[in-house]
C-alpha cells in the first residue's frame, strides 16, 4: 500500500523552472477571506458576526463564541473550515436576540477582531460560500519575478489542476492507506474518523485520476462521455461530442470533471469512463470497493485564475487570487514553488 502514501503529481507548467521559497513562514504571510454566498439582509433571528483571527482553529472559534453568547456550540453556524496558522476573515452565525452594541460588548476582550455585525434569516451552514480570496507571501524564493510572472501567465491560459491539497491526507500522509485497509477488510467508515479516512481515500483516488489524465495529455481535451461542469451555473452534463466541448473548454465556459467515487456518483461513459476505470485499476481497487468509500460526487478538474497577480514583496513575492470553495491555495502555490 505504499502507493497510497504519496504521489508525485505533475505540474501543468512543468517546462518552467520553480521558484522554491517558503510558504507561510509566518501566519501573516497567509491571509484568507471568505467570499460569501449571500450578504446578510440586516434582519432576522440570526446574528452574523464577521471576525478576523490568527492562531485559532474554526472549532476553537465556535467554542469561544458559544461561551461568550451562552449558546450550545452546535448552534453556532459557519460556512467552512479555515487554517489555524493564517490571518483569516470569517463569518459566524448565532441565534441570539441581541443588538449590535450588546454583541460588541460581549466581544470586547476577545483574542480576535470583530469586524462587522448584522442579522439574517437563516443559520450559516457549511457550504454557504462562493469561495475564498487569498493573499500569500512566498519568502526567500530562489527564482526571479520574471520567472514568477511567466508561470502566472501560463496558468492563466491553461488553468490549474484542481488537486486536493496534501493536508487532506494527514500529517504523515497515511490516511488513504489506512482507509484502504478498512475497505479490504470489509469495514465501512461509520463513525466520524472512519468517514474522515474514507474521504481522504476518495481525494487520493481523485488526485491519481487527474494525474493520469495530465500525463496522457488530456487536461486541455474533453473526451466523449466526460461529465462536464459549466463555470457560470455549476450545471453538469455528459459530453456527446468531445471536440465540441473541447472548444468550449478552451473558451473558458466549462471544465471536464473527475470522479469522487461513491455509491451515488454519476460515472463517465465511453473513453472518459475507460480513463476512470484505469485510474482505479492502477490502485488495485475494484468499482465495488470504490463505491463503498462514500456517497460520491463530481469535481471540476480545472481551476481558472483570471485575477491571479504576483508582485515583489520585501521578503520575496506576494500573490493574490480567488478560488471556489473546495479548492486549495496550496495547490496553486505548488505550481510556483515546484518542490
Amino acid at each position: 500500500m505504499d502507493e497510497l502514501r504519496g504521489e508525485a503529481l505533475p505540474y501543468i507548467s512543468a517546462d518552467l523552472p520553480g521558484l522554491g521559497g517558503r510558504l507561510k513562514a509566518r501566519p501573516e504571510h497567509f491571509a484568507v477571506e471568505e467570499i460569501p454566498l449571500y450578504e446578510a439582509s440586516g434582519e432576522g433571528p440570526h446574528l452574523y458576526v464577521t471576525i478576523r483571527r490568527e492562531g485559532l482553529t474554526t472549532r476553537q472559534m465556535v467554542d469561544d463564541l458559544a461561551r461568550r453568547f451562552a449558546q450550545p456550540p452546535d448552534s453556532v453556524g459557519y460556512a467552512g473550515l479555515k487554517d489555524k496558522e493564517a490571518v483569516t476573515t470569517q463569518t459566524f452565525s448565532l441565534a441570539v436576540p441581541l443588538t449590535e452594541a450588546e454583541a460588541r460588548d460581549k466581544c470586547q476582550d476577545a483574542p480576535w477582531e470583530l469586524l462587522a455585525v448584522s442579522r439574517h434569516q437563516n443559520k450559516l451552514k457549511v457550504g454557504h460560500l462562493l469561495g475564498n480570496r487569498f493573499t500569500l507571501v512566498l519568502s526567500e524564493p530562489r527564482g526571479t519575478l520574471a520567472e514568477a510572472e511567466a508561470i502566472a501567465a501560463w496558468v492563466k491560459v491553461t488553468g490549474l489542476p484542481n488537486y486536493f491539497g496534501e493536508q487532506r491526507f494527514g500529517d504523515r500522509g497515511d490516511n488513504p492507506a489506512e482507509a484502504l485497509k478498512m475497505l479490504k477488510a470489509g469495514r465501512k467508515g461509520r463513525d466520524w474518523r472512519g468517514k474522515f479516512l474514507m474521504s481522504a481515500l476518495q481525494s487520493f483516488i481523485y488526485n491519481h485520476y487527474l494525474s493520469l489524465r495530465i500525463r496522457e495529455g488530456l487536461f486541455q481535451t474533453v473526451l466523449t462521455g466526460d461529465i462536464c461542469k459549466k463555470y457560470a451555473t455549476g450545471g453538469l452534463f455528459a459530453s456527446e461530442d468531445g471536440a465540441t466541448e473541447t472548444a468550449r473548454l478552451a473558451a473558458g465556459e466549462l471544465s471536464h470533471t473527475g470522479p469522487i467515487f461513491g455509491s451515488k456518483m454519476k460515472a463517465a461513459q465511453g473513453p472518459a469512463g475507460d480513463l476512470e476505470a484505469r485510474a482505479l485499476a492502477e490502485l488495485d481497487l475494484s468499482p465495488d470497493e470504490a463505491a463503498r468509500t462514500g456517497s460520491g460526487d463530481r469535481r471540476a478538474n480545472r481551476l481558472l485564475l483570471p485575477d491571479l497577480t504576483v508582485a515583489e514583496h520585501p521578503e520575496g513575492f506576494i500573490f493574490t487570487f480567488a478560488l471556489p470553495k473546495g479548492a486549495y491555495a496550496t495547490t496553486v502555490m505548488r505550481e510556483f514553488i515546484k518542490g
